[in-house]
């Protein structure tokens, strides 16, 4: 009988995840894109062709963004929604993503010779930030924003001749490090309090007044003290 019930659990996330995927191909296909570009850069060593070749997969992402638009159930067992909120943000995404893309095209401290490793990461981030976006489980915020964390601290020390770049990539790194502890330690308060990282979940429950509202405002603040060093809201902005 354990082994049924395991089979019909293995069964119903295959069929979570199968369900899913097709409001998911903006982000399937950035991905793809971003792989591409990698692989063109190793013989390609030409900004303006690679970042074309990456403004092209972003506006694929854009033309499928209708498709995701359609879900009305959480996706990939609750993990993810894609709601007007998310899909605003995603957009916003795509705009600013884009704005970067055509201003390295012409930046000429940038070199030609890493493009393909440079627009990859930027596709990556982007394919990060969108999850991030849409995730509907404080565990998936915090995987999305370690990957677009991770990913960020290549960006920011990405020009390895300038000494102002390799600064600011060791103390984004330092004090992501430790904005990423507080952040993680106020989700395991927020567990500890609801029982849950579902933000649904948490909602009723606190709409049912059952929890302790002062053990839950230390909880936030930590989370947000976590997510103002992301966004580099003062005093968290010292690597910008």
């Amino acid at each position: 009988n354990i082994l049924i019930i395991k089979i019909s659990a293995i069964g119903d996330v295959i069929l979570s995840v199968l369900l899913s995927v097709e409001y998911f191909l903006p982000e399937i296909v950035l991905t793809g894109f971003a792989v591409a570009v990698l692989v063109l850069g190793l013989f390609i060593k030409r900004r303006v062709v690679l970042g074309s070749f990456c403004l092209l997969g972003i506006l694929g992402a854009v033309l499928l963004m209708p498709q995701s638009y359609r879900a009305t159930s959480p996706l990939f067992s609750g993990m993810l929604i894609n709601d007007s909120f998310s899909e605003f943000f995603k957009e916003i995404v795509f705009l600013v993503v884009g704005l970067v893309i055509l201003v390295s095209m012409g930046y000429r401290v940038f070199s030609d010779e890493d493009a393909g490793e440079y627009y990859f990461l930027l596709l990556a981030v982007s394919v990060a930030m969108m999850i991030a976006a849409s995730s509907n489980n404080l565990m998936m915020i915090y995987i999305a924003l370690e990957a677009v964390s991770l990913i960020s601290y290549i960006l920011v020390g990405f020009l390895k001749r300038d000494p102002r770049s390799s600064e600011a990539g060791l103390k984004y790194f330092l004090f992501g490090a430790l904005a990423t502890g507080v952040m993680l330690y106020g989700i395991s308060f927020i567990y500890g309090l609801f029982g849950t990282t579902d933000l649904a979940a948490i909602s009723r429950l606190l709409a049912d007044g059952n929890v302790n509202i002062f053990a839950s405002m230390i909880a936030l603040l930590l989370i947000l003290a976590g997510l103002s060093f992301k966004c580099a809201l003062v005093p968290f902005h010292m690597w910008v």
